[in-house]
């Protein structure tokens, strides 16, 4: 397998969905990669040093779902290389506190069954400060 990893901006509105899906494919033609038994660590930080991440996308075992739950999804046929990243927009509202952009880092970390650890894509990101904002619920 061939661990070519790429550099992907990526930009996130405070109080919506971010939702992108990415194919990986390798060799000479182009090959999808079967992701069979892959599992993933996908994280967002404003510094790389920071202790905890902005936002964590878990890696989901289930099929995505419009309006479901953050995380790092397989397709339904994981033999097609296409992989999701999700933040459902309860995870982004409130993001930018200080009604200010925020820019930082992600990394998206992929394993392969055998254990073999990829670094698969990687970028800037900026959070886009919400003018509009729903009113906060008692």
């Amino acid at each position: 397998m061939s661990c070519y990893n790429f550099l992907y901006a990526i930009t996130i509105t405070e109080g919506g969905t971010f939702d992108q899906r990415f194919r990986w494919r390798t060799g000479d033609p182009l090959t999808p990669v079967d992701l069979t038994g892959f599992t993933s660590l996908t994280q967002v930080r404003v510094k790389p040093a920071d202790e905890a991440p902005l936002i964590e996308l878990p890696h989901k075992d289930s099929a995505w779902e419009a309006d479901g739950e953050t995380g790092f999804y397989l397709d339904e046929n994981p033999e097609t290389g296409i992989y999701r990243l999700y933040i459902n927009d309860k995870d982004t509202i409130g993001l930018c506190a200080a009604h200010k952009d925020i820019t930082g880092i992600y990394n998206v970390f992929m394993y392969s069954p055998a254990g073999e650890a990829v670094f698969r894509q990687y970028g800037p990101v900026t959070i886009l400060a919400a003018a509009a904002r729903k009113a906060a619920t008692p």
